[in-house]
């Protein structure tokens, strides 16, 4: 009954539809349905999705455009979501049908040149653009053909030229598209034409390294001697700007010199085009320069007056300093200190000072303290000394340098600790700083509280490196099991940033002098602290890696098991004999092993209970999925 309903009615069911999905499944139902649908499927389109189907019609296929277009799309629009009008679009797809229809149907101007942007996109430019160079680009001979045959002008194959000067010749030749620069050249197009930038095709294709089009613009007598005068063209401060940017990133020093000295470049010109964010890191030549490492040409602008200590900006830069300090050049930065850089500059990007970027580089480092850097009033991040940053680096010479200029380490920590910070740069560190004697007694045990010394041993375990961890017991830190510990060295061992290989290393070694692996320290054993570490940094995988690391080495999951099963039998006593609840992958792997020893129900549900009460609080609700999965498996076991 439903197929002899009147059209009127239908219409007036689809008005009362808001989704064109909708309206495409009532089409879909029945042959019928579709005939009286689909035209109201693609007028719905025109008024409330942009006439998108007409772009998607121009890449797919003819049928699909010439519904949109039969049911009110412009054909000199596309939505506001692409670049393009229809018929540029159609040129980029190749699609000659598509071409042939807008023309002859749709009556698309195609003999002028005009905007063939999409005026609804944000990016639309009222500049003038050829499709005979859109088809030469994109290797569409045919569609090629048949613009030379409807030119703007009888026989003027490089009439329509872009806005900057380019004909489809030169497009093609750039490209390397060999077929369709023989048939501009035989429809007569001219071989040594340039554009703005004074490029000709056979500038253009060599550039790009097309022989086979160089060959044959050769033969067809393009003239190689032909000189491209870019600095003629060039006369904007901004391209003046670029270009000697450009000519230092390459290391060009004639060139860069010529600009110089031939035609007054400025030096210290800044390209300022906000749309470029390259151009806004690096803005004037002597940044380029220092970046790619190009000391001669760094020499030939500082000689010429470039200010060695340029103004950060709004954009807050490095000044060239800090970016020769980073590519680790001493030349260069002698260079710039000669020519006035500030010693004491601060990396504006981040707020580090110089000699923190020079820890690296020894020599730099000695040379930026020649120059007068104050190495006690430079700070690092998060309010760190440099003292404190030095320490930890295990750069020794560097070390050296601060005590052989009189520095007394131990007043410069700020809320650090000296022999924490020295434990970080490792025995090379501890040996140079004991060897000196002055601070041996904020560096031996015997001297020293209980709680540094814990503390000590603490870190020396997050280090991974077993070597540190020996300095420290053969001084004297007790690494003995304590009845009172506060520190668990398996845990932070565990949680190393340090390889895979000095995490095991290091727990080896601490079972190896006795340590319990298992033992609640505070609160938690190892395996609960290394999965609520890992979670919190949102890397499961390296946790689960290191909780296997430590359930081979005999941590427990479960408390062992109890003697024979009494009527209540209770071998967990609650959720605080386990380590359940502190993370989705610990719980899944002690559900496991729940599930392996097939005990009762009765003992286990109450850590089933606390699971899906502590994942609920995390909103873990796959969690919470999990424990449900494991508590049936566990309550009935096949």
């Amino acid at each position: 009954m439903a197929l002899l309903l009147p059209v009127k009615l239908i219409e007036e069911i689809v008005s009362h539809l808001e989704y064109a999905s909708d309206i495409n499944a009532l089409a879909r139902t029945h042959g019928t349905f579709y005939h009286v649908v689909s035209p109201m499927l693609y007028r719905h389109n025109v008024h409330h999705d942009n006439s998108s189907a007409l772009s998607w019609g121009i890449e797919h296929g003819l049928a699909t455009v010439q519904r949109s277009l039969a049911a009110g799309a412009s054909a000199n629009e596309c939505d506001p979501d692409v670049l393009w009008r229809p018929m540029p679009l159609a040129v980029i797809e190749g699609h000659e049908d598509i071409v042939q229809y807008l023309y002859e149907q749709e009556g698309v101007n195609i003999r002028h040149t005009r905007p063939w942007l999409n005026p609804r996109h944000e990016d639309y430019e009222n500049t003038p653009g050829s499709l005979l160079s859109l088809a030469a680009v994109h290797v569409h001979e045919a569609l090629a053909c048949f613009f030379m045959d409807h030119l703007p002008r009888p026989y003027h194959v490089d009439y329509p030229t872009s806005s900057d000067g380019r004909t489809p010749l030169m497009d093609a030749a750039e490209e390397g598209h060999l077929t369709i620069v023989q048939r501009l050249v035989d429809a007569g197009a001219d071989i040594h034409a340039k554009d703005h930038r004074q490029m000709t095709p056979l500038v253009l294709s060599t550039r790009a390294g097309h022989l086979e089009v160089i060959q044959f613009l050769l033969q067809r007598g393009a003239d190689p001697t032909i000189t491209t005068d870019y600095l003629a063209s060039t006369v904007e401060p901004a391209d003046k700007t670029a270009l000697l940017c450009v000519a230092s990133a390459r290391g060009n020093i004639t060139l860069v010199q010529q600009l110089l000295e031939s035609h007054g470049y400025d030096p210290n010109s800044r390209y300022t085009q906000d749309h470029s964010f390259m151009w806004n890191n690096l803005p004037t030549a002597i940044y380029w320069a220092v970046v790619r490492g190009h000391e001669e040409v760094v020499k030939v602008l500082l000689t010429h007056g470039t200010d060695a200590c340029p103004s950060p900006g709004q954009m807050r830069l490095r000044k060239p300093l800090i970016e020769a300090i980073i590519q680790g050049s001493e030349s260069m930065v002698s260079m710039l200190l000669s020519a006035g850089a500030y010693s004491n500059d601060p990396d504006e990007t981040i707020g580090l000072e110089a000699l923190k970027h020079a820890i690296p580089f020894e020599g730099i480092f000695r040379h930026l303290l020649t120059a007068g850097t104050g190495p006690t009033t430079a700070h690092c991040q998060d309010n760190e000394t440099l003292i404190v940053t030095i320490l930890a680096s295990s750069r020794t010479t560097v070390v050296q340098m601060l005590i052989d200029q009189g520095i007394n380490l131990a007043h410069h920590m700020h809320q650090a600790n000296i022999l924490h910070q020295a434990i970080r740069g490792g025995p090379v560190v501890l040996d140079l700083l004991v060897r000196a004697g002055k601070w041996n007694s904020y560096l031996l045990p015997e001297h020293l509280d209980q709680k540094v010394c814990k503390q000590a041993l603490g870190i020396a375990a997050s280090t991974g490196q077993v070597e540190t961890l020996q300095w420290l017991l053969d001084r004297g830190f007790p690494v003995a099991p304590s009845s009172s510990p506060t520190v668990n060295l398996f845990a932070q061992a565990a949680c190393t940033e340090a390889s895979d290989t000095h995490a095991a290393r290091t727990i080896d070694f601490l079972l190896k002098h006795g340590l319990d692996i298992n033992q609640v320290i505070p609160y938690k054993t190892a395996l609960a602290h290394v999965a609520v570490h890992y979670d919190m940094l949102m890397d499961r995988d390296a946790g689960r890696v290191r909780m296997r690391m430590l359930l081979d080495r005999g941590a427990h999951l479960l408390p062992p098991r109890s003697l024979p099963r009494p009527t209540g039998y209770k071998p967990y006593g609650s959720s605080s004999g386990t380590d359940v609840g502190r993370s989705f992958d610990l719980d899944e792997m002690i559900f496991k092993e729940l599930e392996a020893r097939r005990e009762p129900w009765i003992a286990v549900e109450p850590i089933f209970r606390w699971a899906e009460y502590c994942a609920r609080e995390r909103l873990d609700w796959p969690g919470v999925k999990m424990v449900r999965q494991y508590s049936w498996r566990v309550r009935y076991p096949v």
